[in-house]
C-alpha cells in the first residue's frame, strides 16, 4: 500500500474509482466536487424526509400498528454515481464533525464496504497528510491511495 500525495492540478485526474470529500462546510474541494456534479451534493442535504398522511396514520394507530419510518442521519455517508461527470465512478461525501480519527475510519469503512477500489481522499480542513497517514487503519489491502489536500483547493 502507498499513500501519496497529489496537488491540486492532479486532484482531477484518472486513476481512482472512488472519490472521497467531506461535507461542503468542512471542505472547499467539496464545493468544488458539488459543481462539477450539477449540485448533487448539495440537493441530497436539502432532502426532507417523507411525511405519512394524517388518513394513514389514524388508521395506523386505530389498527395498534407499528410503523418505522427509516431515517438517514446528517451523518450518514452519501454516495453519489459520477462518471457523467468526474474521471471516477463514484463519489462520497462523509460529513466531517472535527474528529480526525473518527472521519478517516469512516472513510476506511465505506472503502472497505465498497471492496477497496482505488481511491482518492480529498482531507477536509484540519487534517493534514500526516494525521492522515497516522490514523488510516487498512494499512494490509495493496491499493494505492491518493490524498489531496484542503491547502491545494482554487477556485
Amino acid at each position: 500500500m502507498n499513500i501519496s500525495k497529489l496537488e491540486s492540478l492532479s486532484a482531477f485526474s484518472p486513476g481512482s474509482k472512488l472519490w472521497v470529500v467531506a461535507d461542503q462546510k468542512n471542505s472547499r474541494w467539496a464545493e468544488i466536487i458539488d459543481w462539477e456534479l450539477g449540485f448533487q451534493l448539495t440537493r441530497a442535504d436539502q432532502h426532507k424526509d417523507p411525511i405519512a398522511a394524517k388518513r394513514l396514520e389514524e388508521i395506523v394507530k386505530a389498527c395498534e400498528m407499528k410503523v418505522d419510518t427509516p431515517k438517514a442521519q446528517e451523518t450518514s455517508p452519501l454516495m453519489v454515481a459520477s462518471t457523467k461527470y468526474l474521471p471516477n465512478t463514484y463519489t462520497v461525501k462523509i460529513p466531517y464533525s472535527g474528529e480526525k480519527q473518527n472521519w478517516i475510519k469512516n472513510v476506511t469503512n465505506v472503502w472497505a464496504n465498497l471492496n477497496f477500489p482505488p481511491i482518492r481522499v480529498f482531507l477536509p480542513k484540519g487534517i493534514e497528510f500526516e494525521d492522515f497517514r497516522k490514523h488510516w487503519t487498512r494499512k494490509d489491502v495493496a491499493q494505492d491511495i491518493s490524498v489531496v489536500l484542503e491547502s491545494s483547493a482554487t477556485r
